[in-house]
């Protein structure tokens, strides 16, 4: 069946539109589209338009009070993206009240200035202002990365104008510049080139969430595509096959007390125990052996239909060689028993010059202000090379 997706920003607000346990045997019957917010309306009218008779719209098609509904969409949520025949993104909303079928205007207003030079030759320039895609309302929401990214056709009713894009080709009115956004191409390409992963995680960590808990889900559909190139086992985040180079994110901007929002029992390990963006530094070439040896690895979910979901807990057991750390404590709170980030500096195997960036939290004995209880702290460190 040919069907178009809709990708969009709910915004603020109670969405009475969306469909629930209580409401789900009357949407299946009929429900007028009066009732439905302004950028539903408007997706229908496209889709319409353009010849097609299936809309699937997240809020819609989604029980979103069924929990088990919910963990099985979210499983198939590459699957749905992939096999719609074309994804509307209503990029120029920035909520499911505005719409998006409102009149634009050209990015590239150009003014037209004349001049005269003091020995009085006459002559013009031209002024126009830069517009960046990428700042959209659409692509500030970590939701939306994985439906652009999945998407095998994607129209795009921008700020200034449309935009296509495919996995062969891209056009934009003549008034846009090329949006500095991942696409769908650069995920077919990064299956083939791992970097692009890391790419994709540093854009998805910059955008919003409006729960910490959706960290893991938002990213699923992403993780479950690459799973298929057959790269080894996901462990929250991370993948076995490139663990050792995985392990070397970095929280940008440094650590604030409050930045490791999951629940008890969220692997440290993981970027993703993280709010916030986070980036990977030079690292070591793909061909340098790990430094360590894998042991075991557990990650449990939330939900089972999910792999690639919420996490409930995860351990991972590695072997290798240890080397004596000194943490360095700063600020008022650095003798108080207060959970708080250091950084702690260490010379790495691969490199005389090296810094440990602390991803963890550490508690310093009460009894013993001026020493680390061993039993009383528990630590997660990530390595960047510099």
């Amino acid at each position: 069946m040919l069907y178009v997706a809709l990708s969009y920003c709910w915004g603020a607000g109670t969405h009475s539109h969306k469909t629930t346990k209580e409401n789900t045997d009357e949407r299946l019957k009929s429900f007028t589209l009066a009732a439905l917010p302004k950028t539903i309306q408007d997706a229908v009218e496209i889709t319409r338009k353009l010849g097609f008779r299936s809309l699937w719209i997240d809020s819609l098609c989604i029980v979103q009070d069924d929990e088990g509904d919910v963990a099985n969409q979210l499983g198939d949520m590459h699957k749905i993206y992939t096999s719609a025949a074309l994804t509307v993104s209503a990029a120029n909303a920035s909520g499911s009240d505005e719409g998006f079928l409102s009149v634009c205007w050209p990015a590239s207003q150009s003014v037209r200035l004349r001049y005269k030079t003091p020995n009085r030759e006459e002559g013009h320039v031209i002024l126009s202002k830069y517009f960046r895609p990428g700042g959209e309302p659409i692509h500030t929401r970590a939701w939306t990365l994985q439906e652009h990214l999945l998407s095998t056709r994607t129209l795009i009713y921008g700020t200034h104008g449309l935009r296509w894009s495919c996995r062969t080709a891209k056009y934009y009115d003549v008034s846009q510049n090329q949006p500095d956004i991942p696409t769908a191409a650069d995920l077919s390409s990064g299956i083939r080139n791992w970097a692009t992963w890391y790419e994709i995680v540093q854009e998805f960590s910059s955008r919003k969430l409006s729960f910490p808990q959706d960290r893991l889900p938002a990213i699923s559909a992403i993780a479950a595509k690459y799973s298929e190139a057959g790269i080894g086992r996901y462990l929250a985040e991370l993948w076995e096959s490139t663990l050792a180079r995985d392990l070397l994110w970095g929280k940008y901007g440094g650590l604030k007390e409050g930045s490791r929002d999951q629940p008890a029992g969220f692997p440290s390990w993981s970027w993703a125990s993280l709010g916030g963006p986070v980036r990977w530094g030079d690292m070591p070439f793909k061909g340098t052996p790990p430094t360590f040896t894998l042991l075991g690895a557990r990650v449990t979910t939330t939900s089972p239909p999910t792999p690639f979901g919420q996490v409930a807990s995860g351990t991972l057991r590695i072997q290798g060689h240890l080397r004596p750390v000194t943490c360095l404590a700063t600020g008022a709170d650095a003798c108080s028993n207060k959970l708080w980030p250091r950084e702690v500096y260490f010379p790495h195997p691969w490199d005389e010059r090296a810094v440990l960036l602390a991803g963890a939290n550490l508690m310093q004995n009460e009894q013993e202000p001026d020493n680390l209880n061993a039993q009383s702290f528990s630590r997660s460190l990530t390595a960047r090379k510099i």
